[in-house]
C-alpha cells in the first residue's frame, strides 16, 4: 500500500493524513476546494467503492481455481489444506471493489482484496473474482440525466420494473408491434381531434 500512496503522491504533492485511506491525495484541493479529512475519507471510501478511479465502467475478471487437501489440477491453481489458514491477495484487487460469482471454498470469504478463511472440507472449487464497481446507477425509467429520478443500487441487483400505465393499461406487457399501432391510432386520433377543433372555430 506504500507505493501505492507514493505514486499519488507524484500526482498530489500533499500527505495522507495518518490512518486515512490511501486514495485522500486525489482529492485534497480539487480546483482549489477543501475538504475536512472526515469528507475527504467519506468520498475516497465512496469512490473505492464505486470503482470509477482507476478503471471506469471497466472489469478485471479473475477465474480462480481453489484446490483444497488435494493434488493442483494446473499451473495456476491456488492449494490448501484442511483445518489451516488461507489468504490469497487478489492481483489489482486494491484498485476497485471485489466480489465474487460461484461458490467458494467453505471457511473461505472475501474480505477487500482478499481471500481468507480455513478451509473445511477437501474439494476443488471453481468461481470467478471480479474487480470493478460495485455499485451502478438505475434511472428508475429515465435516462439518468441530471435531475432525473435515480439511485445506486449493487452492480448485483436488477434494475427497478418500471410500471407504464395509460387508462389501467399496462404498456410494458405490449410487443413493440403493439406499441407502434397504439402509438399510431393516438396521433390518428390526436390529429382528427385538432381537425374537429379547427372546423369548430
Amino acid at each position: 500500500m506504500s507505493e501505492v500512496n507514493h505514486q499519488f503522491s507524484r500526482i498530489n504533492p500533499y500527505p495522507v493524513p495518518a490512518g486515512k485511506h490511501p486514495w485522500i491525495p486525489l482529492l485534497v484541493r480539487p480546483s482549489g476546494i477543501a475538504f475536512d479529512e472526515e469528507v475527504l475519507e467519506a468520498i475516497a471510501t465512496h469512490m473505492e467503492k464505486v470503482g470509477f478511479i482507476h478503471l471506469g465502467w471497466m472489469e478485471i475478471v479473475h477465474d480462480v481455481r481453489v484446490v483444497v487437501g488435494l493434488p493442483p489440477k494446473g499451473a495456476d491453481d491456488l492449494t490448501a489444506q484442511p483445518g489451516e489458514p488461507f489468504e490469497w491477495l487478489i492481483p489489482d484487487g486494491w484498485k476497485s471493489h471485489c466480489r465474487h460469482i460461484g461458490q467458494l471454498p467453505p471457511g473461505i470469504e472475501l474480505v477487500g482484496d482478499r481471500l481468507v478463511g480455513v478451509c473445511a472440507m477437501p474439494g476443488v472449487w471453481s468461481f470467478q473474482i471480479i474487480v470493478g464497481p460495485g455499485v451502478k446507477f438505475d434511472g428508475l425509467g429515465h435516462g439518468g440525466a441530471p435531475l432525473e429520478p435515480g439511485e445506486w443500487i449493487s452492480v448485483d441487483q436488477e434494475p427497478a420494473v418500471i410500471s407504464r400505465e395509460v387508462d389501467g393499461i399496462d404498456l410494458t406487457t405490449k410487443s413493440r408491434q403493439e406499441l407502434d399501432d397504439i402509438i399510431a391510432q393516438a396521433m390518428a386520433v390526436k390529429q382528427d381531434k385538432r381537425m374537429q377543433e379547427v372546423r369548430d372555430q
